[in-house]
């Protein structure tokens, strides 16, 4: 049995946990590539033949490789949302199960989600570049204090819960929108429920934690963006796509919203670098869960997902 990482070099980016591998190369082998390694897709696809289980991290495997790999048999999506990055109905097709690895790296998406905010509010990216050029000057880096805001949550899920109970503990007040509602929240931290135009009409940050669903894709529109106070930010730690990330763009360009977290992209790798060249954007490279703690949790769920499979 051949086990590969499709875009991903282990040891680059697992090296330092490789022992979770273990139980994997007792059943076969393993390689890796980077997806820089690949030419095109007719290279993608020869590389990658004599694959039985697949597992995809950071891009999306193509269709057109998918439908020329007959051995594969089993696809490990590394994380959540693996229709975001894996052709779901091709694999119903083909009967290829695909597996998930969820709730690996909540608390470190949801410390990422409020450092974000919070190098913003403190306008220390832009003070860093400030200083690295050479000047010594507090023009223009007034900042805000989470402490003293209204802060807005859209999903409380786990990531999203996480975010608003660590916000409270900052001292901000808590506004929150899900379909779901997390009844604990109210209880434990004030977080008040409203409607998604009063959150962004009201907030003073709006941190995004939305599963991509046909409900929430494009949930973020124009409109709502548009609600938005002239002071206020954004974080999106969790689907570009919710996000309508063209309008986005207009509203921080022209200053009319003060500044925005992202990490993530419609398209990733990105290859349109304009928002994320804003002064300020703080642009990431889908970072939020990448911390030791997390990978090794990430790596160690998926070798178990992929288990379960070689022993069903």
């Amino acid at each position: 049995m051949h086990i590969v990482f499709f875009d991903q070099d282990i040891r680059k980016d697992f090296g330092y946990c490789l022992d979770e591998l273990e139980p994997l190369e007792r059943r076969g082998t393993i390689g890796s590539f980077d997806l820089a390694e690949y030419r095109d897709t007719d290279d993608m696809v020869e590389k990658l033949k004599d694959a039985d289980i697949l597992v995809v991290g950071v891009s999306r495997l193509p269709t057109e490789v998918l439908e020329r790999l007959p051995k594969v048999r089993f696809i490990q999506f590394l994380g959540v949302g693996a229709s975001n990055f894996i052709d779901i109905p091709t694999c119903s097709r083909r009967n290829i199960p695909v597996g998930t690895a969820a709730d690996y790296g909540s608390n470190a998406v949801a410390e990422f989600a409020l450092s974000a905010a919070m190098a913003l509010a403190r306008r220390i990216t832009a003070a860093d570049r400030s200083v690295k050029a050479g000047h010594w000057d507090i023009t223009g880096l007034l900042g805000t204090e989470i402490g003293s805001s209204v802060f807005g949550v859209v999903g409380t899920g786990k990531i999203g819960s996480l975010v608003a109970r660590k916000a409270n503990a900052l001292g901000a007040a808590t506004l929150a929108y899900d379909i779901h509602k997390n009844e604990s929240l109210p209880l434990e931290c004030g977080t008040r429920y409203c409607s998604l135009e009063e959150l962004f009409s009201t907030c003073d940050f709006v941190s995004l934690h939305l599963a991509l669903t046909d409900v929430t894709r494009g949930m973020i529109d124009a409109e709502l963006l548009g609600r938005m106070k002239p002071s206020a930010v954004l974080v999106n730690t969790s689907r570009a796509e919710t996000v309508d990330y063209e309008a986005l763009y207009e509203l921080l360009r022209d200053g009319r919203i003060a500044g925005a977290a992202l990490d993530v992209y419609p398209e990733e790798p990105v290859k349109d670098f304009s928002l994320c060249r804003l002064e300020n954007v703080i642009a990431t490279p889908h970072i939020a869960y990448f911390t030791a703690h997390s990978n090794r949790n990430l790596l160690k769920k998926s070798v178990e997902s992929i288990l379960r499979f070689l022993d069903s």
